[in-house]
C-alpha cells in the first residue's frame, strides 16, 4: 500500500513541477537585431552609463527602490561586459541609445512607438506583472522583449529579480 502511493506521488510529481513553474517568469522576443546590439551598447556605454527610461511601475508606492532594482538587476544580467546604467539622460553618454521599461502595458503594444519616445497607455492586470523592454537607438528599434510574472508584492522580490534578469539577457543577446 505504502508503495503505491509512492508511485502514486512519484507519477504526479511531473504535473506538480509543471504547475510550478506556469508561475514563473516568462520571456518572450518579438524582434532583435543581433548584428548590432553589442556594438550599440557598447557605444552607448563606454564614455558612460547607459540611458534607461521607465514608464510605469508594478509598485507604484514604491517607485525608487522598483528603479534601482531595475538597474543592479540589469548591470549583474549583461555578464559579457561590464556595463553601467542610469535614468539620469544628463549622465548618459549618448542618450539617444537606449533601453526603455514599460510596466502594466497592453501585449498589442507597438514597440517602435516606445522608440519614438512615445508613453504607453497603462493596461492593469492584478494576477500578472507585465513589461515590454526595447532597446533602441534614436528612433530604430533594436530588440524588443515581453516578459511576465505572477504579482508580487515587492521590487525585491527573487521572482521579479529573475523576471528582469531574463528580459535584459533577453534583450541585450548577442545572438
Amino acid at each position: 500500500m505504502a508503495l503505491s502511493k509512492a508511485i502514486r506521488a512519484l507519477i504526479g510529481l511531473p504535473a506538480l513541477l509543471l504547475a510550478a513553474c506556469d508561475d514563473g517568469p516568462k520571456t518572450v522576443s518579438h524582434f532583435s537585431r543581433p548584428e548590432l546590439i553589442p556594438s550599440m551598447l557598447t557605444s552607448a556605454s563606454t564614455k558612460g552609463p547607459a540611458l534607461v527610461v521607465i514608464h510605469g511601475s508594478p509598485f507604484p508606492e514604491r517607485d525608487e527602490v522598483t528603479q534601482t532594482v531595475v538597474l543592479e538587476t540589469m548591470m549583474r544580467a549583461v555578464t559579457w561586459r561590464k556595463t553601467a546604467f542610469t535614468l539620469n539622460a544628463a549622465e548618459a553618454s549618448e542618450p539617444e541609445t537606449r533601453i526603455i521599461w514599460a510596466f502594466g502595458v497592453a501585449d498589442n503594444l507597438d514597440a517602435r512607438k516606445l522608440c519614438r519616445g512615445e508613453t504607453p497607455p497603462a493596461a492593469s492586470d492584478d494576477k500578472k506583472i507585465k513589461v515590454r523592454a526595447v532597446f533602441c537607438a534614436r528612433d530604430q528599434l533594436l530588440s524588443d522583449v515581453s516578459g511576465s510574472i505572477k504579482t508580487v508584492a515587492e521590487p525585491q522580490d527573487a521572482m521579479f529579480d529573475t523576471l528582469i534578469s531574463q528580459v535584459t539577457r533577453t534583450l541585450l543577446d548577442k545572438g
